[in-house]
């Protein structure tokens, strides 16, 4: 579950095996959740985690890989970092 400080919305993130992180969204109580892949890949993604703000999501995954993600005032999901390890020599 993400922080919500002031917004007029709730979200929940997961991520699985087959590689997809979705942010799910329920604008009011009681109201349908609606879910947005946000990231696609090959590999399992492990876990997620949400800033305070609920704003702001890191999500990792196998090969050592992080990324984080911020929503937009318009509620597009947009990568603002990856993080992947250097290759070994």
């Amino acid at each position: 579950w993400a922080g919500n400080l002031g917004l007029p919305f709730t979200h929940i993130a997961s991520c699985g095996q087959d590689g997809k992180v979705i942010v799910w969204q329920q604008k009011c109580d009681g109201e349908k959740w609606e879910s947005q892949v946000i990231q696609t890949t090959d590999k399992p993604q492990w876990r997620v985690s949400w800033s305070e703000m609920g704003n702001i999501l890191a999500v990792s995954g196998a090969g050592n890989e992080a990324s984080v993600w911020r929503q937009t005032q318009k509620g597009v999901w947009k990568k603002m970092s990856n993080l992947v390890p250097p290759e070994s020599t």
